[in-house]
């Protein structure tokens, strides 16, 4: 970010005076007027890259015990601090090619329930034109994000941003570009955007303000791009896929809309420049998923199961499991998947008796199972399923936390007994004794 500004506007400060007049009737009751809040400066230029200001004010008349508070009217004003007469704010970097305007607002409340109010304006110039050239520009009239997946508070999420005219059921107008970015941000429940620089890190890193590279990968034999890429396309439909290797995106929200600023480069060396303003949310973010309304125990008399043996696939130092309880009709009755982490490494050494418990990430160490959870594609870890209809269930449920206990019985079966509870605080149990079939999935 730009080096930071600080700029104090001086004014005379008078001492505070109580003031008092004589009743206009006649009378000798003195009337005590109320206190006012006098601010020497009516509006405030800041400059393009923000930074931090000061403003002077004066409390006339003050009351014992007042207080007094400032409130921008606008998200891109931050910090704002009012102390020994002094109003201290922050403004945020402005990429708009237009200046912008908000207001702070100083409230002094005193007595009881008594207040007045004073304010001034902020006026942020509009950045500057760039002079540089760039190759494709797309100043997107549309936009979209959607959910992937996330990892330790950190969620994926594939954002797109289009020139081109986009009717309801998707289709494009041509012609233009559609810029596909691939970023981490923190999880938000409501799907709201990480607002800050993001930059092109290691994904492995799991960082949030992280923007993937493009890629080509094999799928089945299929090339499937990934990643940040752009793809232009001309008036004959005609398009051309061209991957990001390089560049930022910077995300800020001003009165509940996002300004997105995407300055990426290509492996050909075209530099591309993308700019949106708008609202935009990300859709399919999984909060509670749990489709249970109350405690459940499930009915496994009629299910039969499977393991499979993955190795160290963790890298904890243990043999990770994956159990699967079905229905052995695919309808009648509950189903269970559980993904753990033994203590024995060996497929022939089978699954170590024990108790386990949730692990607090996504890496299970030996004694613990990986906690449900569900993204576009399926439920993933320790989860509930019933309620089978052509055998897929409808109903479902995660395990976030709970016991686990594996006990290993001497005809070679094995019994398994749970009780875990839900995101949404409910206790789901239950108990299976059978003949796991193994199967070695790292031979």
């Amino acid at each position: 970010m730009a080096m930071m500004k600080k700029m104090m506007i001086f004014c005379a400060l008078g001492a505070l005076t109580l003031l008092s007049s004589c009743d206009r009737s006649g009378g000798d009751t003195p009337v005590v007027e109320d206190p006012e809040i006098n601010i020497s400066i009516g509006e405030v230029l800041v400059a393009a890259e923000g930074g931090e200001y000061e403003v002077p004010f004066e409390i006339l008349r003050s009351r014992e015990g007042g207080d007094v508070v400032a409130v921008p009217s606008s998200e891109w004003i931050t910090e704002s601090v009012c102390a020994d007469g002094v109003v201290v704010f922050e403004v945020s970097e402005n990429l708009q090619t237009s200046e912008r305007r908000a207001s702070v607002i100083l409230t002094y409340s005193y007595g009881e329930d008594r207040k007045t109010e004073a304010s001034f304006e902020v006026v942020q110039e509009a950045a500057p034109a760039s002079d540089m050239d760039w190759d494709i520009v797309i100043d997107a009239s549309y936009s979209d994000a959607v959910y992937l997946s996330d990892k330790d508070g950190v969620m994926d999420v594939r954002m797109v941003f289009t020139d081109m005219e986009v009717s309801a059921d998707g289709k494009v107008t041509p012609p233009g570009a559609m810029l596909y970015v691939e970023a981490l941000m923190p999880l938000d429940e409501m799907g709201g955007l990480y607002v800050g620089e993001y930059s092109m890190k290691d994904p492995l890193l799991n960082e949030a303000g992280t923007v993937y590279a493009g890629q080509v990968v094999d799928y089945g034999g299929t090339p499937v791009t990934l990643g940040t890429y752009v793809v232009t396309v001309d008036e004959n439909s005609v398009q051309n896929t061209l991957l990001v290797v390089d560049g930022t995106m910077r995300i800020q929200e001003t009165e509940g809309a996002y300004w997105i600023v995407c300055e990426f480069v290509t492996e050909d060396g075209l530099r591309l420049r993308s700019s949106y303003s708008g609202s935009l949310t990300v859709r399919n973010v999984p909060g509670p998923f749990s489709t249970l309304t109350g405690d459940y125990t499930l009915d496994l008399s009629n299910a039969v199961g499977t393991a499979k043996y993955f190795a160290d696939l963790y890298g904890t130092g243990g043999a990770n499991w994956f159990i699967e309880l079905k229905p052995s009709d695919g309808n009648t009755g509950d189903g269970l998947n559980i993904d753990l982490v033994c203590e024995a490494r060996d497929f022939t050494d089978g699954i170590s008796a024990g108790t386990y418990t949730a692990a607090p990430g996504d890496s299970p160490v030996p004694g613990e199972y990986l906690r449900g959870t569900m993204d576009t594609y399926g439920l993933y870890g320790t989860v509930y399923m019933g309620e089978y209809s052509y055998g897929y269930p409808d109903a479902y449920a995660p395990a976030v936390s709970g016991n686990l206990e594996v006990v290993r019985n001497q005809d070679g079966t094995y019994t398994l007994r749970f009780s875990f509870t839900d995101d949404k605080g409910h206790v789901w149990d239950g108990r299976w004794t059978g003949t796991l079939e193994m199967s070695n999935s790292r031979p």
